[in-house]
């Protein structure tokens, strides 16, 4: 699971406590939930390297729930774990990753077992407008574009929720 989720620049979990799932994904993106189950997170911007002025959701932009749906798909789980394995790539296409085809199974492993976490009917968003929307879809190769969320220059990412919780993981780029 470390490759998996050591793509992620912010990969979080917390409580769900709304019926409106977004109010949860947006306490998670102010890192001002902690994981129902203590696991540890990862992010790259803790308050100490965040830049001078920017705030506690840094580098999300600090929508309010409504408008965070505007920007967020839903997605079956299966795309949902290549939308993960997608992250390992700075332009978030599978297609580029080292050795794609030799991994393949392995990645989908992690991917598979990090989303199990969320449960058996878990829904699945991703900023990805488009993200194997047809049955015939090649998960290797989506068509569409990215709604991005953050204040950097490109930026992807999947949510996950469940009854009990949600999960953001997310990779920013700069270009």
């Amino acid at each position: 699971m470390r490759t998996v989720l050591g793509a992620c620049d912010f990969a979080s979990v917390g409580p769900r406590r709304h019926k409106d799932w977004a109010q949860d994904v947006t306490a998670v993106m102010a890192r001002s939930v902690e994981d129902p189950r203590s696991w540890r997170g990862h992010d790259l911007w803790p308050a100490a390297a965040r830049p001078g002025g920017a705030g506690p959701s840094y580098p999300f932009v600090p929508y309010e729930a409504g408008e965070l749906r505007q920007y967020l798909y839903p997605l079956r789980p299966e795309p949902a774990a290549w939308r993960l394995i997608s992250l390992l790539d700075a332009g978030f296409d599978a297609t580029r990753i080292p050795d794609i085809e030799g991994r393949r199974y392995e990645l989908l492993g992690e991917a598979r077992c990090v989303l199990g976490r969320f449960g058996p009917h878990a829904d699945f968003y991703t900023n990805f407008d488009d993200f194997f929307e047809e049955a015939d879809s090649n998960p290797m190769r989506p068509q569409g574009s990215f709604e991005c969320i953050g204040e950097l220059d490109l930026d992807c990412g999947l949510v996950a929720v469940s009854d009990d919780e949600v999960g953001v993981f997310w990779s920013f780029a700069e270009l």
